[in-house]
């Protein structure tokens, strides 16, 4: 049972769940333009948005030049349940 599982507040025989990883490949203007899109960065105060977006393409701009590539990786995971309750 992974993490996840332990904590539904479902029967443990009744989920069905599955995880998958996977990885996103970004350079540093896309996550920037990724993290623009959320909603608790649009709300900032101007200057504090372009304070902390600036900082984050920093920080994936770094990995990038550290690594000698033009992405990094992201990586996720989308964990799924599916309950049928018996």
């Amino acid at each position: 049972m992974s993490p996840a599982e332990s904590v539904l507040p479902l029967p443990p025989a009744e989920p069905e769940t599955a995880s998958f990883p996977w990885t996103w490949e970004v350079t540093p203007e896309q996550f920037r333009s990724y993290l623009a899109t959320n909603s608790a960065i649009i709300a900032m105060p101007e200057t504090e948005r372009a304070l902390r977006l600036d900082g984050s393409e920093a920080i994936i701009a770094k990995v990038c030049h550290e690594t000698g590539r033009a992405t990094a990786p992201l990586h996720h995971e989308a964990f799924c349940i599916r309950w049928t309750p018996s």
